[in-house]
């Protein structure tokens, strides 16, 4: 079996007083045990005490655009297997700043001492080579038709040859869409955590999008989706109830478990001429190969220098 767990936090009152603040967790079947396995929980809820929370000032972190990726330096990776030297794996930087809640500039300690951890300011990034997958850049994300309602989207595109591999059309590994809860003034909503694995429906195998199919009962994959925990901060950073941000407590995406690909060939050519006008000769066809295995596919036969497996 598997579960999802989250937090939440409340406050008791008693005649028109705070008497304690309570915290709880709860967690969610999301899928029930199969072919024997281990049972799912009794308990699924817990409730605690809170440690009284301290009052912090309001200050939070603003990000801004990522720069421009740059490649890791040549000496760095010429070593490593199929590296080229104009593309390939970079890092990407941002610049941080420290804001009050009402948008103005704030000094830089200040958000040091009392916001949340300070964002990360460089990432990895990928400088695509010709035959990786192209994608357009993200999207603007999607209007909120309210502050604190709803989530927002943002989507980016395949481009070029792209659109016709298999590949690149696994949205686990080249995602298309993203989401996230809308921004509010007065809560915010986080993620908590890592995302949970990709699930798949009940019973375990499921036609992906890209119309590939399990190959037997080797392995499981197709669509299922994956869930994450979310909290809700009111100004102060201090936890407040879920359903103020107008979260469920966790958010959940739509995933690709990839499926096999076995290694894909041309048909055969037509026949080359005889080697000889008489006598005994060869005649020669060939097939080119189209595209490589992946995910355990089955792999191709022995090819020669230029991608081709030949016949006489």
């Amino acid at each position: 079996s598997r579960v999802f767990s989250f937090f939440t936090s409340m406050i008791v009152f008693s005649g028109g007083d705070v008497v304690k603040r309570k915290q709880s967790r709860r967690r969610l079947v999301i899928q029930i045990p199969s072919n024997g396995g281990q049972e799912c929980p009794v308990v699924l809820e817990e409730e605690r005490d809170c440690d009284v929370p301290k009052v912090c000032p309001g200050f939070r972190w603003k990000t801004h655009k990522w720069r421009k990726c740059q490649l890791v330096p040549w000496f760095l990776r010429k070593d490593t297997l199929g590296a080229q030297e104009t593309c390939g794996p970079g890092l990407q930087t941002r610049a941080v700043s420290c804001r009050q809640l009402d948008g103005t500039q704030g000094d830089i300690s200040e958000c040091l001492k009392s916001a949340k951890a300070m964002p990360a300011i460089t990432q990895r990034c990928q400088l695509p080579c010709q035959d990786d997958c192209q994608l357009t850049n993200w999207s603007k994300f999607s209007s909120c038709t309210a502050d604190c309602v709803g989530v927002r989207t943002r989507k980016r595109a395949l481009i070029g040859r792209s659109k016709k591999k298999d590949k690149c059309k696994n949205t686990q590994m080249y995602p298309l869409s993203e989401t996230q809860y809308c921004p509010c003034d007065k809560y915010n909503a986080q993620p908590v955590g890592k995302w949970s694995d990709c699930i798949l429906p009940e019973g375990g195998r499921a036609e992906s999008t890209a119309g590939m199919k399990v190959q037997g009962d080797i392995k499981e994959c197709g669509q299922g989706y994956r869930y994450q925990a979310m909290v809700c901060y009111d100004q102060d950073n201090r936890l407040v109830e879920t359903s103020r941000c107008n979260s469920h407590g966790y958010i959940e995406e739509a995933c690709i478990i990839p499926c096999p690909s076995d290694c894909k060939l041309s048909e055969w050519s037509n026949w080359s001429r005889c080697s000889k006008s008489c006598g005994s000769g060869v005649k020669v066809r060939s097939k080119w190969l189209r595209e490589k295995p992946y995910n355990g596919g089955r792999p191709c036969p022995k090819l020669d220098h230029i991608n081709q497996v030949r016949s006489q």
